[in-house]
């Protein structure tokens, strides 16, 4: 089983890395947006490499473990181990996964620290802190994220975004609060108001859960 899945794996590869290599050192440098070196690319591929056979075979085992262990109800369990995976991957991959591609550290403009706590406040998002990625080591591309559970959720700005924008468009890329309301509207922050993350775990599992 895990020889066929390292086998599909590396085929999957074979296809997917030429394009991506193309739309990596071609398409993006064109237009100005690669910063990749290719000594970063093969160290970012090995990486992913050995993460996904790493991962994926306990993944993998556990899933056809819990599919013999679970007789006539397998496709419950099985389910159920993949909502708990998925879940779980909420809170390793930026803990421990995102820092071996990428440095984090706290944002260091304090206007933009209470720029972005102020609405936060606003729009009562339990902020514990506000960090910088050097997404720019990549790609001229700017982002920004957040992830976590409860009261320890977590802002995450690419340095691109922090360079290329004011803080008043920083803020408005995460949320911004109507007048008067209790309504907000917002590109990052509405994900999590209208809990985004959970309802597509949830639709997610509806399909899972019939095969």
């Amino acid at each position: 089983m895990l020889l066929f899945a390292l086998l599909y794996y590396i085929t999957t590869l074979a296809i997917s890395t030429p394009a991506d290599l193309y739309g990596t050192f071609v398409i993006e440098q064109r237009h100005g947006m690669n910063k990749t070196s290719l000594g970063l690319y093969v160290k970012d591929f090995a990486t992913t490499f050995l993460l996904t056979c790493t991962i994926g075979s306990f993944v993998l085992v556990s899933l056809v473990r819990v599919i013999e262990w679970g007789g006539p109800y397998f496709h419950v369990y099985a389910t159920l181990l993949v909502l708990v995976i998925a879940l779980s991957a909420m809170v390793i991959y930026p803990n421990f996964i995102a820092p071996l591609y990428n440095t984090f550290e706290d944002t260091k403009d304090e206007g933009l620290n209470k720029a972005v706590r102020v609405l936060c406040d606003e729009l009562s998002f339990p902020l514990a802190s506000l960090k910088q990625v050097d997404g720019s080591k990549r790609s001229a591309h700017s982002n920004a994220y957040f992830y976590g559970f409860g009261r320890a959720k977590r802002i995450v700005l690419y340095d691109t975004l922090v360079q290329q924008s004011s803080v008043n468009e920083i803020v408005a890329v995460l949320g911004l609060r109507f007048a008067n309301t209790s309504d907000s509207q917002a590109h990052e922050l509405g994900h999590w108001k209208h809990n985004h993350t959970m309802k597509g775990i949830a639709i997610a599992a509806v399909p899972l859960h019939e095969v």
